[in-house]
């Protein structure tokens, strides 16, 4: 079941995940960023997050600014890629990567 998160504007959305990754005092090569429809599904049962693992999801007001945010996030030294999901995909989610975590 994918969360009810309010559409954010594309600066606001990468702030809110920016400042996350900055709280986590780790260096940006330590996260996981992607793109989904459902971020439970793709976070808890496909990437294998520990529910106590450090992550957060933000939903953007359309699929083109999703794909950017998260091209943005790879740039940055994000873990991830291309790909996954499809045109309706509106959440990022970026995630602290972990031994117990499948990217």
């Amino acid at each position: 079941m994918e969360p009810k998160l309010d559409a954010q504007e594309y600066e606001e959305a990468a702030i809110d995940l920016i400042i996350f990754m900055s709280e986590q005092n780790a260096p940006n090569y330590a996260f996981y960023a992607g793109i989904t429809t459902d971020p439970t599904q793709r976070l808890f049962d496909e990437h294998q997050l520990p529910h106590n693992q450090p992550h957060r999801v933000v939903r953007c007001e359309n699929h083109q600014e999703a794909r950017e945010l998260e091209k943005q996030l790879h740039k940055s030294g994000c873990d991830g890629g291309p790909g996954g999901e499809d045109n309706s995909s509106e959440y990022v989610y970026v995630y602290l990567t972990s031994p117990q975590t499948r990217q």
